[in-house]
């Protein structure tokens, strides 16, 4: 009788997950399902939080320190990684990892792997069917307390390394080379890309193991000193005999066509750049003054992004200088092209929350909305096309003003998930979508995009 009456329960739930029961709270636009947390994860910080883009029902949680001056060494060093299914009342598995995990990404393409950035400079990836099934289901009996000691499903590069944190993981897809194709498509195969604070950036590719290249690195300059250049994996040392001072990168994101990406660093500052060509920046952007913690291109709009940034601010920059798919014919001329053009500056900026904005994340339906998650503990919906003085909608996440260090939109169904320092991790329905409508064209909801930032005002 009990189990029947659990498994209603949690039938009940999978039906308001997905849309197709109201919620308990109908009077609050944003109401709580229910809360992923576990004892062996209890009091770890949620550090990333993504859901398959494939298997819609599984869901990976990362832990791992963020605040390292205040944590003790063994909270610092010691990271896990959980993974749900909507349908299970615990985790199907929880791994015990070595180092704290600082960032997580899925492959698209390939939907059982897991790619992994630690705390130690670490990146390898995880063979989920290892441990889970398609179905959202635990592949063996035992699997809720492996530790990686055992390595099952990891690949890891035992040549390469960054030497300080891993903040950013992402798969994209990019012109084969070096003599290697993808089975189906010629053309492009499917690479890991990585960022630390050591300020690298590194390509890894699979083939019958990790394999990590140099691609970029980072060079320092001091503020107010904004277009001062990118420094090539072959000249990462040194320059002109002297020391190349890096600068830590915090985040990374790729545009929609994978054309190029942009990084954000501890000192604020923002830097187009591309994998095909590493000597120098595509372009610069208006810097925040404080860390960027997290950048996100908008889905509908391959050069609009947004980020947010210690400084308590939201900015939206639309991209549009010339086209970067015209290959520079030398390095001189990359130069000049930077140094003559001006900083790109955002099309908004948002100073409402007065606290640390953590992370941000774009809605997968409205080309014009996005959240935030900010120190105190709370999330913020904003749609540019309503304001972008005032949230759309806002709520407290925890009671004692937990930080809400994650935030991430489901693909699949109108809830949001947001990940907490606590080690808790909050699923949060959203009462103004409608799972059964469907979703505005891209070309519509890009001119849409458009003619908003077009009529922004910078505030």
């Amino acid at each position: 009788m009990e189990s029947a009456l659990r498994e209603r329960e949690r039938l009940e739930y999978c039906l308001k997950y997905r849309g197709l029961r109201p919620s308990d709270d109908d009077a609050s636009a944003l109401s709580a399902l229910t809360i992923l947390t576990c004892e062996q994860t209890r009091g770890m910080n949620v550090s990333s939080v993504k859901l398959n883009p494939v298997w819609g029902d599984l869901v990976c949680v990362a832990y791992g320190e963020f605040s390292f001056a205040g944590a003790n060494r063994e909270t610092r060093e010691k990271g896990a990684l959980a993974f749900w299914s909507i349908r299970s009342e615990a985790p199907l598995c929880v791994l015990r990892l070595e180092s704290g995990v600082m960032s997580i990404d899925w492959s698209r393409r390939d939907p059982n792997l897991l790619a992994v950035g630690c705390y130690d400079g670490e990146v390898f990836v995880y063979d989920v069917g290892e441990f889970v099934s398609r179905d959202g289901s635990a592949t063996t009996s035992d699997s809720t307390t492996m530790t990686t000691t055992t390595r099952r499903g990891q690949i890891t590069s035992s040549e390469q390394r960054h030497s300080d944190p891993v903040w950013a993981v992402t798969w994209v897809a990019v012109k084969a080379t070096d003599g290697f194709e993808d089975e189906e498509n010629v053309d492009t195969v499917t690479a890991l890309v990585s960022a630390s604070t050591d300020g690298k950036v590194m390509r890894w590719d699979l083939r019958d193991g990790l394999y990590g290249t140099e691609v970029l690195a980072v060079r320092w300059s001091p503020p107010g000193v904004e277009n001062d250049g990118a420094v090539s994996s072959k000249a990462s040392e040194t320059r002109g005999g002297d020391l190349v001072q890096h600068s830590g990168v915090m985040c990374l994101d790729f545009s929609s066509d994978a054309k190029y990406y942009v990084v954000g660093t501890e000192e604020g500052k923002i830097h187009k750049c591309s994998l095909s060509y590493s000597d120098q920046y595509l372009a610069s952007y208006a810097s925040h003054v404080g860390p960027v913690y997290a950048i996100k291109f908008n889905p509908f709009h391959e050069r609009v992004f947004v980020t947010c940034s210690a400084d308590w601010t939201v900015r939206v920059f639309l991209d549009d200088t010339q086209r970067d798919d015209d290959a520079f014919a030398s390095i001189d001329e990359a130069s000049s092209r930077l140094k003559a053009s001006s900083l790109i500056q955002p099309r908004v900026v948002i100073e409402y929350s007065q606290q640390p904005i953590n992370a941000v994340d774009w809605s997968p339906w409205c080309a014009t909305e996005f959240a935030l998650v900010t120190d105190a503990g709370t999330i913020e919906i904003w749609d540019l096309a309503s304001s972008s003085v005032v949230p759309k909608h806002e709520l407290s996440i925890t009671d004692d003003k937990t930080a809400a260090v994650s935030v991430t939109y489901a693909h699949d169904a109108p809830v949001i998930l947001v990940g907490c320092a606590s080690g808790s991790t909050h699923v949060l329905r959203m009462k103004w979508r409608d799972p059964t409508e469907g979703i505005a064209a891209k070309e519509t909801q890009r001119e849409r995009l458009e003619e908003v930032l077009g009529t922004s005002i910078k505030s």
